[in-house]
Parts: structure tokens; sequence; C-alpha cells
């Protein structure tokens, strides 16, 4: 697992790129946490939310 300020840092990034619209960047990032943390909520919401971003 990645140590937890790291992927929350991560979590963030994804999130911010998600609501201005850069999405590739988003959900690209959110496959990188999903491989390390598959259990992180925060993965599905950055999909759903990059899903209806841009």
């Amino acid at each position: 697992a990645l140590n937890p300020a790291y992927s929350l840092i991560q979590v963030n990034l994804a999130l911010v790129e998600a609501l201005m619209g850069r999405r590739t960047d988003a959900l690209r990032r959110a496959d990188a946490l999903g491989r390390q943390n598959p259990n992180d909520p925060n993965v599905a919401a950055i999909r759903r939310l990059a899903g209806r971003a841009g």
C-alpha cells in the first residue's frame, strides 16, 4: 500500500483534475491509485466525477 499522505495528495490532485475538466488525467491517476489501494472509496468517487467533468 502507498504512504497514506502520498495517497491523499494523489486523491486531491485527481479531484482537482476532474473538476478542471482534465478527465483523462484524473482517470489515469484514479487507475494508478486503484492498483495500489483497490478498496479505496476515493477511486470510485474520482471516476464518477471525471465521468461528468469535461
